[in-house]
């Protein structure tokens, strides 16, 4: 079973059985293209995919814009995209993967992800923080845990 992997803003990823989520946030916008770093992140006993890119596109309370497409050695990819006010509703998660709905919050400098359902019915818990131009994301999950380092993409490549 593969550990998910974008959030959203918040972005990405697939598993079981998980709970509730929330993430911190400096006042910094999280719009950019972000790269998974893979050597820096721990999947636990989960595989680690190859590759992962996340571009936001819009990070406030009124519009959270993203998404993100995930490779693993075996080929596969997966693929999400949110579209969705951070106001504690579920909002659709759609492409290629295994999230349902995502339901974020926004008080100041803090958002909360509060609930990704997955299309099994089961919940995944995720904590976000940014830091400068580091993204971290930790998953946590009754099959195990493990925590994404996602990188700004600075640059012409980051268009």
């Amino acid at each position: 079973m593969k550990l998910p992997i974008a959030g959203a803003l918040a972005l990405l990823m697939s598993v079981g059985t998980f709970a509730a989520g929330q993430k911190t946030m400096n006042a910094a916008s999280a719009v950019g293209r972000w790269r998974l770093n893979v050597e820096k992140s721990d999947f636990g006993q989960m595989p680690a995919p190859k590759s992962g890119t996340l571009n936001i596109t819009a990070d406030s309370a009124a519009s959270a814009k993203w998404n993100a497409t995930i490779a693993y050695a075996d080929g596969k990819k997966e693929t999400y995209t949110y579209s969705g006010a951070e106001d504690g509703k579920p909002h659709p998660v759609m492409g290629d993967n295994p999230w349902k709905t995502i339901a974020y919050n926004r008080t100041g400098n803090m958002v909360s992800s509060d609930q990704v359902t997955l299309k099994d019915g089961s919940s995944l818990k995720q904590e976000f923080t940014i830091e400068g131009d580091t993204m971290t994301i930790k998953n946590t999950a009754a099959q195990g845990s493990g925590t994404e380092v996602w990188e700004r993409v600075k640059g012409p490549s980051a268009k």
